[in-house]
């Protein structure tokens, strides 16, 4: 009996020493902080915090002119002051914990860090920017392209930067008085011919037969007007009339009804082609929308659209042209308009402009 109760002892004691062996250690948590290093535009806060302990947590700035520190327990928020750079410390017992900033008026990111463009053509840069809204750029090569700013959209803006002749430039954009400390590069090489149809999202297409370019555009509104004035313009009549025949034939082909050529319309049509010869947009010279010609002629309408060209020399070639573009197409082939007016001009170089104007 003693035997059997030494040998059951004995077992239960392995038995603990085996549990004691097996246990899991627990280690301790890590004290640390969110963020080590953060890129903070001037005006803009942010927050750091420490986690891992409940102990009373001592805030610090290495330099409060760059960064200004407010407190809460465990919590800091930090808003960049000026321009520089500068550490914030948590000290934590007798650990200290560091978040380094650096303090500019902008940090821009960039869609695209190269561009390779045909002459005559544009590619598009997205700029995401964190800061100043307030833009400017230099153009190492001003007669390769031209840079051009669209409108805001949140912390996003677009860049357009156009081909003028085969060659290299270098872009830079910047937060207006930091060009050297915010500045991104964008590094563009323009080809000197092509011989596709190119469509860009603000309805631009240019056209290279491989000798010439041709740049068209379109512009469609809905709208409702019926004011009163009215002027005159002269018609190149044989020409614009032979546009309008193309133009029913492929409409018919498609089994679309007929455009009828409206007298008011034609008129305004050539007045703007005459504008466009000076300012090849579809906002008028004097700043207007193209649109407000329709006022002066005393056009009445619901829908309205333009196209508009310049280089091709007959209608069948111009024609050509808005038909192989699906924003010029759209509006040849609309079975919302019910009207057109076509408008021809030559200029004393010789170039020929092109409009064409619907109205339903």
């Amino acid at each position: 009996m003693k035997k059997i109760m030494k040998r059951l002892l004995s077992a239960v004691i392995m038995l603990i020493t085996a549990l004691t062996m097996c246990a899991v250690p627990v280690s301790a948590a890590t004290i640390k902080l969110n963020k080590t290093s953060v890129d903070l535009p001037v005006g803009y806060q942010t927050t750091v915090k420490v986690s891992g302990t409940k102990k009373k947590v001592k805030w610090y700035s290495s330099d409060s002119t760059v960064i200004k520190v407010s407190v809460s327990g465990n919590t800091a928020k930090v808003v960049g002051k000026k321009t520089g750079t500068a550490y914030l410390y948590a000290k934590v017992s007798n650990k200290t914990l560091k978040c380094k900033f650096t303090v500019k008026k902008a940090f821009i990111t960039t869609s695209k860090s190269s561009v390779t463009v045909d002459k005559g053509d544009t590619s598009k840069v997205t700029l995401n920017v964190k800061g100043s809204h307030s833009l400017g750029f230099s153009n190492s090569n001003k007669s390769v392209c031209s840079v051009s700013f669209g409108e805001w959209v949140g912390d996003s803006i677009r860049l357009t930067i156009k081909g003028k002749k085969a060659g290299t430039s270098v872009i830079k954009v910047y937060a207006k008085g930091y060009p050297s400390s915010t500045a991104k590069t964008i590094k563009v090489t323009v080809n000197g011919n092509n011989n596709e149809y190119y469509e860009d999202d603000d309805s631009t297409v240019l056209y290279f037969d491989g000798t010439n370019w041709y740049v068209i555009e379109y512009e469609t509104e809905l709208v409702s007007v019926d004011d009163d004035n009215t002027d005159s313009a002269s018609v190149s009549s044989s020409k614009t009339e032979e546009v309008i025949e193309i133009v029913n034939k492929k409409r018919a082909a498609a089994g679309l009804s007929s455009l009828e050529s409206d007298d008011k319309l034609n008129k305004a049509a050539a007045e703007r082609a005459k504008e466009i010869s000076r300012s090849f947009s579809h906002t008028r010279p004097d700043g207007s929308s193209c649109f407000s010609i329709l006022k002066e002629y005393d056009v009445s309408y619901w829908t309205v659209g333009e196209n508009i060209a310049y280089g091709s020399s007959t209608p069948s070639d111009v024609m050509e042209m808005w038909m192989n573009s699906a924003g010029h197409k759209s509006n040849i082939m609309s079975s919302s308009f019910t009207r057109i007016g076509v408008g021809h001009y030559v200029d004393s170089s010789g170039t020929h402009y092109w409009v064409q104007i619907f109205a339903g």
